[in-house]
């Protein structure tokens, strides 16, 4: 059938195009699917034959004017004509043949030149390539700078932002645990109450680490106390903004400054556990509470005490030792700490810091009844206890010489309706941890927490992490390892703290 077309497009009779087309019709019904584009370039030659006009199919086309085709290029042109649908005799005759002397001359001269480009193919296999140009080394990427000072607390003030610093141990003893177990019950599997720093306890018992991140609000605090601006202080903020932190840090820094600071962790101390006497006047008097006070002014400043005097002229080392003796009645020893806190209040020759944590605690309900009969007992009010009405210290007037601080809890069962009277102007705003708060975390948590290899979440990580958090710094750290890390279920499954270990031991690859 092909033949039939060729002699129909040589014959230039314009009557056949109609049968031409039915022909090629028929032919394209009985070929393959995939011969379509074959049968429209024969279809355009058959057509340009038919108009008298010199057009070749794509696969055959004719050479430019002036130059000669080889018998081997038309060997080759063959198949391609071919697979176009025209039969290898019309596509040896569509190529032209060399004309005389000169065109086997040319032809010749091609084929030396074919010759010598396939002996030298031959001899350099990378011959005839473009020789690409060496890649530029890549320079390896520098590390993330250390988020780690090298700074003590003392220098909280000189403290970079975002960077962290570190707390020698025993400046604030009464923030631990340990401080507040009972030496006769130890190991007796008794619950006790944890009346320390909690925040900075699951800090550091997450990291392994004494240390703690420097933000901006906490330098503002630090130098609102060294000026003085404000000497009462009520830190606000929502739950996990990192107001314990704060002031611990405060504590630790005012009393590497040499200021006699009266810490007390935790409020809820003075208003549960421990027994409860009731005085001659109708208050409660909590010997337990009133001993733990004493004791962390001892094991703080043991060698200050000397200096300070109460109001009837008594040195305060003194005092303290009045009140912690065992034997003594619970009035002395809840006397004894509200006299040392007047003192301190009174002080003018040394600076003075009074610093109470969870200080909405002093306002909310405690844990004490009184029997009124064998079917009742009355829950106790927080002003019926004597120590509590002593240490609501934003009430009373401020420190002669020193500052003092309170910070509330918002993340236990006092209620975020409970309202507090606080003087005017008392009041800093602690914001949650930002995305530059969130970066320092991260950074921290990848190169001293896991270890070395372990990699840097880059800032869309970062971005979720403080939005699914909205910066609470206790989520952050509760859920570090699925906010930070890549989806290694390895690590998700062992826990950080294995996955830290087995980095350290060289037991995995980095990620």
């Amino acid at each position: 059938m092909s033949a039939l077309l060729q002699r129909l497009a040589r014959s230039g009779a314009s009557q056949v195009v109609a049968l031409s087309d039915a022909l090629a019709a028929v032919q394209a019904e009985l070929r393959p699917a995939g011969a379509a584009a074959a049968w429209r370039v024969q279809r355009r030659h058959a057509a340009s034959a038919a108009d008298g006009s010199e057009e070749q199919p794509a696969a055959a086309s004719a050479p430019a004017e002036g130059t000669t085709q080889s018998p081997a290029a038309a060997e080759q042109a063959a198949p391609a004509a071919a697979a176009a649908g025209m039969p290898k005799q019309a596509a040896k005759q569509a190529a032209p043949k060399p004309a005389g002397k000169q065109g086997k001359q040319q032809q010749a001269g091609g084929k030396q030149k074919q010759q010598e480009g396939a002996q030298q193919a031959a001899g350099n296999p990378k011959a005839g390539k473009p020789q690409a140009k060496p890649a530029a080394a890549a320079e390896p990427a520098a590390p993330p700078p250390s988020r780690l000072s090298g700074k003590q607390v003392a220098e909280l003030l000189a403290v970079p932002v975002g960077s962290y610093f570190d707390v020698p141990s025993g400046v604030l003893p009464e923030a631990a645990h340990e401080y507040y177990k009972d030496p006769v019950l130890k190991g007796e599997n008794v619950h006790e109450p944890n009346y320390g720093c909690k925040a900075v306890q699951q800090e550091w018992e997450w990291s392994g680490r004494r240390s703690l991140l420097a933000r901006a609000c906490m330098r503002d605090l630090a130098q609102s106390v060294q000026d003085r601006k404000k000497p009462l202080l009520f830190l606000d903020g929502w739950a996990g903004s990192g107001k314990s932190v704060a002031l611990y840090s405060l504590v630790a820094w005012a009393r590497e400054q040499g200021h006699v600071a009266l810490y007390i962790p935790s409020a809820f101390s003075m208003v549960q556990n421990g027994s409860f006497v009731r005085g001659e006047d109708g208050l409660w008097d909590t010997p337990e509470a009133a001993r733990w006070i004493l004791s962390s002014l001892k094991d703080s400043h043991a060698a200050q005490l000397a200096d300070i005097k109460t109001a009837a002229g008594q040195p305060l080392n003194e005092l303290v030792e009045e009140g912690l003796v065992s034997t003594a009645a619970a009035a002395v020893a809840v006397a004894a700490a509200i006299a040392a806190k007047e003192a301190l209040q009174a002080a003018k020759d040394v600076r003075t810091l009074i610093a109470v944590d969870d200080y909405n605690a002093l306002y909310w309900q405690t844990g004490y009844y009184e029997a009124v009969h064998n079917f009742h007992r009355r829950q106790l009010a927080p002003d019926e206890l004597r120590l509590v009405r002593a240490f609501r210290v934003l009430e009373q007037e401020a420190p002669a010489n020193g500052v003092a601080v309170a910070a509330p809890t918002m993340g236990q069962t006092i209620s975020p309706r409970l309202r507090l009277p606080l003087p005017k102007g008392s009041r800093m705003t602690f914001p949650r941890y930002n995305l530059q708060d969130v970066a320092a975390a991260a950074d921290y948590f990848a190169d001293e927490v896991m270890g070395s290899g372990y990699p840097v979440p880059d800032e869309l990580t970062l971005r979720r992490a403080a939005f699914l958090t909205n910066g609470n710094a206790r989520e952050l750290r509760q859920y570090a390892t699925t906010l930070y890390a890549e989806e290694d279920a390895l690590g998700l499954s062992r826990g950080y703290k294995a996955e830290a270990a087995a980095r350290r031991a060289g037991e995995l690859e980095a990620i």
